[in-house]
């Protein structure tokens, strides 16, 4: 693999370990701030035909695997399942709980997306000229992302939730494959990273291209 990550003495490695986990936090707040007031606004125009009226995820079991329903949900069995997780965690039809796990999932997209820019930051042919500046950085393209505009309907729009959710399961791919591709790594973060590939794929098809995307991230 070309990607190399540098290390850090004990005292530095501390305090940049204080930095990330405030710049974690800085951009958990944000997305919470960002979007918490949409948490009151009703269903709207697909979430009836995907949640309201759709039977399938009105049960936990039999999961809704094999829904052939024609809904955004038909061949998507996780996003499926994760509206009927919703459906029996929330006592039925509350759109604000539905709009709180999409906030949760765009949080933990964000997050992942300034561990892919750190990582990518840290490889071999980076680090000498923005190392110093690595987190900041990543911190703020994380952030810009995270509360764009752009992003507003695959979070309030709950039955987008096939693009975040996907998204999450794209970013953790990538993140996990640096984590386990650098000289000395644990391998195991490689089975992290194609667990996730499975996992977005079976949210939404477009998950597919994610060893493509990783391919070409290793290869430059």
């Amino acid at each position: 693999m070309s990607i190399s990550f540098s290390s850090k003495g004990s005292g530095e490695a501390g305090r940049g370990r204080a930095d990330v986990a405030l710049f974690c936090a800085l951009l958990a707040i944000s997305v919470v701030i960002s979007y918490f007031y949409t948490l009151h606004y009703p269903f709207f125009l697909d979430d009836y035909d995907n949640i309201i009226r759709n039977t399938n995820v009105h049960r936990l079991w039999p999961p809704p695997f094999e829904a052939k329903d024609g809904t955004t949900v038909q061949g998507r069995p996780l996003l499926g399942y994760s509206f009927a997780i919703d459906y029996f965690l929330a006592g039925g039809r509350n759109p604000a709980f539905f709009r709180l796990v999409n906030i949760v999932i765009h949080s933990f997209s964000a997050l992942a997306l300034f561990g892919v820019c750190r990582r990518i930051l840290a490889t071999k042919a980076l680090r000498d000229k923005f190392g110093a500046f690595s987190d900041n950085i990543a911190f703020a393209a994380a952030l810009l992302w995270a509360v764009h505009p752009i992003q507003t309907q695959s979070v309030t729009y709950i039955s987008q939730r096939a693009e975040s959710l996907c998204g999450l399961f794209y970013l953790l791919a990538v993140y996990f494959f640096f984590r386990g591709s650098g000289e000395g790594s644990d391998r195991r973060w490689l089975w992290g990273s194609a667990s996730a590939a499975i996992l977005g794929a079976m949210v939404k098809e477009v998950m597919v291209t994610a060893p493509v995307v990783i391919f070409l991230f290793d290869a430059v």
